[in-house]
């Protein structure tokens, strides 16, 4: 091939043009900006006092034993909302329909809704438990049932069992979608863009 026939076999080539340097800092500053953006959703959810599950089992002389999981930021923070409960007395299993609560600062309550959280109506299916919220130790546990004219009394030295732990929350699928997102547009970020410039041609 002579120098002719090469000058015209890079003349007819299609040749990748160079980018402007304004606009690969503006498409580098976009990369660095939505990197940003997607870790901070990322990481904002998780910095701020979200509420987790908090669980509370306990058993007394009955026996009776029972478990209610409610929301809350933490074991000794107040109760946002009740979530579940397992509890069976007198052969009667109570629901989250029958059951409610109230933050008295210093102690937790939970109870039957028969004629009110705090009260207790003989021979109805109904009871109260009342924790001390900052120690996390039991204060009492009151029942009564259709079979029962009074209401039975379980003060804190008789419990036989209580605990009132968190539950490590499992991270919602969107929060795992941001998070992928965020890696991905940060690789994306570190990846420095390479763009051919045309070659010039040195007649001979």
């Amino acid at each position: 091939m002579n120098k002719t026939q090469e000058k015209e076999q890079l003349q007819q080539a299609p040749l990748p043009l160079a980018q402007p340097a304004s606009a690969t800092r503006r498409r580098n500053r976009l990369t660095r900006n939505l990197a940003v953006a997607a870790f901070l959703a990322v990481l904002l959810p998780l910095t701020r006092a979200e509420a987790i599950p908090i669980v509370m089992n306990f058993t007394v002389p009955g026996p009776v034993t029972g478990t209610i999981v409610w929301d809350a930021a933490s074991p000794t923070s107040p109760i946002d909302s009740l979530i579940s409960i397992d509890l069976s007395i007198d052969g009667h299993d109570f629901t989250l329909d029958e059951v409610d609560f109230v933050n008295l600062g210093e102690f937790g309550l939970i109870g039957g809704r028969v004629t009110g959280v705090n009260t207790i109506s003989p021979g109805t299916n109904d009871f109260w438990i009342m924790w001390d919220v900052q120690h996390l130790t039991p204060f009492e546990f009151a029942y009564t049932s259709p079979t029962l004219d009074v209401v039975s009394v379980v003060t804190k030295s008789r419990f036989d069992q209580f605990s009132v732990t968190a539950q490590q929350a499992v991270p919602e699928p969107a929060t795992l979608t941001l998070l992928a997102a965020g890696l991905a547009v940060g690789r994306l970020a570190r990846r420095q863009p390479v763009y051919a410039s045309a070659p010039r041609y040195k007649p001979g």
